[in-house]
């Protein structure tokens, strides 16, 4: 996710082998995730996540949404002294 600056959408977290988290996933029961950057500027400032205990198919027209969303919280944030930097 900070290497790409990409949303990510994980269909089974507990098994997923590029999921840092699959042990701890797997082991309270969570199952999908998703998780997108909240940008400005073009830096990436954090990461969002969330969790289900259901397995969720893939959305990938949800995607860019998740993506557009990021970036309008990071422009919040930033008009808000929370993320500085130049314009």
């Amino acid at each position: 996710m900070w290497a790409t600056g990409a949303p990510l959408w994980v269909e089974d977290a507990g098994v997923e082998v590029n999921f840092p988290r699959n042990a701890a996933a797997a082991r309270e029961g969570l199952r999908a995730a998703l998780a997108f950057p909240v940008r400005c500027h073009g830096r990436v400032y954090g990461v969002l996540e969330f969790y289900t205990d259901c397995l969720r198919t893939s959305t990938p027209a949800l995607l860019p949404v998740f993506e557009r969303l990021g970036d309008q919280i990071g422009r919040f944030m930033a008009g808000h002294g929370a993320a500085a930097g130049p314009e």
